[in-house]
């Protein structure tokens, strides 16, 4: 399976194309290494050192100070001569400086990388300094490896309930899944004022009350970027307490309301 870099197009996550679950989808460029370029350790429990894992959950080190984690790509690059070397290697350079990309491994999963620290080339000796040997470090403010799939389930509220979200078969995530909350009024009636609450996650809850979600309209929480929308506009004034997470394990929710459709969407993630 090749390296490949995702520069983030006109799509993000919330808005259309991250959402939709579709890879390279709303404008992103992909570029794809050459073949001798992988991801050092290239094992997925260690794609991530051990060392580099401590407090990758968000918590705070001793020294107040988050830990940093790295990804870091080596290989071999070649060319037919020394002037096309240059020019590839200017062009990965160049590629390899945008904020905020993604790293794909493997198909199904990628890492989203947030600058890039580190552009080493060395020629190697005996080759007429046509081969180099390439190391890419960029910082990962995100520690984890999201799937390139969306995950997603419908939940049709009559009035006042509970349902349930299992992440239990899947491998443990430290803090968490942050989903995309579509709230959907019926198509008759307006939706006042209702709260959602994950009773599982300690009874994290959040109250929303729009006087315009009425007559099939939707809002959209998006729990990952703290942000409310509905109707194409920040609606988030009407929104008030926690934006919820799905944790690892049947997630029990609480509704408080009348009759809604509520679609959550997330992608699975690891260490």
């Amino acid at each position: 399976m090749p390296t490949e870099l995702v520069a983030p197009g006109s799509g993000v996550w919330g808005e259309g194309s991250w959402g939709t679950g579709v890879w390279g989808g709303g404008g992103d460029v992909v570029y794809t290494f050459p073949s001798g370029i992988a991801l050092k350790e290239n094992t997925f429990e260690q794609r991530i050192e051990k060392s580099k894992r401590i407090f990758s959950d968000g918590r705070m080190s001793f020294g107040e100070e988050v830990d940093d984690r790295d990804a870091v790509l080596e290989g071999l690059v070649d060319a037919d001569t020394r002037l096309e070397l240059l020019a590839l290697l200017d062009d990965m350079r160049y590629r390899c400086q945008g904020p905020n990309q993604r790293l794909r491994i493997n198909s199904g999963h990628f890492l989203n990388v947030a600058k890039l620290s580190k552009f080493e080339d060395e020629p190697e000796r005996g080759f007429d300094r046509t081969v180099s040997r390439l190391r890419i470090v960029w910082q990962c403010d995100d520690p984890f490896w999201y799937s390139e799939s969306l995950q997603s389930q419908s939940v049709s509220m009559a009035g006042n309930g509970t349902f349930t979200i299992d992440l239990s078969a899947l491998p443990k995530c430290l803090r968490g899944q942050h989903p995309l909350i579509t709230v959907t009024a019926p198509v008759y009636l307006p939706l006042p004022t209702f709260t959602l609450a994950n009773t599982t996650d300690g009874g994290l809850q959040f109250r929303y009350a729009d006087p315009l979600l009425t007559l099939g309209k939707s809002a959209l929480i998006d729990c990952a970027a703290g942000t409310v929308v509905r109707d194409g506009a920040s609606s988030i004034r009407y929104f008030d307490g926690e934006f919820l997470r799905l944790v690892p394990g049947v997630n029990t929710f609480t509704y408080t309301g009348t009759a809604c459709t509520l679609l959550f969407s997330w992608r699975h993630r690891w260490l």
